[in-house]
């Protein structure tokens, strides 16, 4: 089950989230599946795109969590990308 599906599932059982905040993790959830990386490494990934973010600062609780967090390295998001998760979280 998609991050999105589980969130739109909590939501139907009460009022839920605003939208704004299924968009974004829509486009986290789409984005991050055409790349085979976790939506943690899109984020940082679009993060670390921001004129303004010298580096995200990201760290793992445990150890299970490193990979999530290591597949940021190398990944590239498009222009089109970037554009559409700045669109979703204005």
């Amino acid at each position: 089950m998609s991050l999105v599906d589980a969130l739109n599932e909590e939501s139907a059982a009460r009022k839920g989230p605003p939208c704004s905040l299924i968009a974004i993790l829509a486009a986290l959830d789409s984005i991050s599946a055409a790349h085979g990386v976790s939506v943690t490494a899109v984020s940082l990934a679009w993060l670390a795109a921001q004129p303004t973010v010298a580096t995200p600062i990201a760290s793992a609780r445990v150890v299970e969590q490193l990979p999530d967090l290591l597949q940021m390295t190398g990944l590239e998001l498009s222009p089109s990308e970037l554009d559409e998760l700045s669109a979703v979280s204005v």
